[in-house]
């Protein structure tokens, strides 16, 4: 299934949320390759668009959303162009989905809303009970490290924010069944991965809903 187009945010019939501005604070940018997209645009769809067709700078953004935070920053600049004469201002080109998917600006293509993003780490574990254990393990389902089990254990985190506005985690873990895999290959990656589980371990049992990834300053510690 394509969420983003049939089931945006989780809810049917809904698509494409972060390709309108509607009541949210909310702004399609900063595209940093808006030259090389609008040359990609041009090819395949109008040669005669122009920069302004596609893009919106600080000055003109700024002005057509004050009341937004985000189009007062001028770091969000250039943004997609959209449209404030259709409901909920969609980008020039969404039209019931992207008319330039295949060659859309790097900030589209690497965007993840959170729904959308736990989901996709719901999909890569599964909670596993054993006999000899007397609490839950996670087991991968897929990927590299597919078919390793292994287990939190203390997790902390700091008091205060980074500069970042994010609030820094630590965690311990141990591995309970490597699968084969040589103890070497458990990197960064592996790490990273079950740091995004543990994020959505916690708001799974927390019940709270986020906006965004909880972005978190790990660090790596195992027996």
């Amino acid at each position: 299934m394509n969420y983003c187009m049939e089931q945006c945010q989780g809810v049917k019939g809904i698509n494409g949320d972060c390709c309108h501005i509607r009541d949210k604070d909310w702004i399609i940018g900063p595209v940093k390759d808006d030259k090389e997209l609008l040359t990609r645009v041009q090819k395949e769809h109008n040669k005669d668009l122009t920069w302004s067709d596609l893009f919106i700078d600080y000055e003109e953004g700024s002005k057509m959303f004050s009341d937004k935070p985000l189009w007062q920053d001028k770091e969000q600049y250039p943004t997609m162009r959209v449209n404030p004469e259709l409901e909920g201002f969609p980008c020039v080109f969404f039209d019931n989905g992207c008319k330039i998917h295949e060659i859309k600006s790097d900030v589209c293509k690497n965007y993840k809303c959170q729904w959308l993003w736990s989901r996709e780490v719901k999909d890569k574990f599964a909670y596993v009970t054993t006999k000899e254990q007397d609490q839950t393990l996670i087991g991968i389902k897929e990927g590299k490290f597919a078919g390793v089990v292994y287990k939190y254990g203390k997790v902390s985190f700091a008091e205060k924010e980074d500069e970042n506005g994010n609030l820094p985690m630590q965690f311990k873990y141990d591995i309970v069944d490597n699968n084969g895999i040589p103890r070497e290959q458990f990197n960064d990656e592996f790490f990273n991965l079950i740091g995004d589980i543990l994020v959505e371990v916690i708001d799974e049992q927390t019940k709270v809903a986020i906006d965004e990834p909880v972005a978190v300053n790990r660090k790596n510690s195992s027996k």
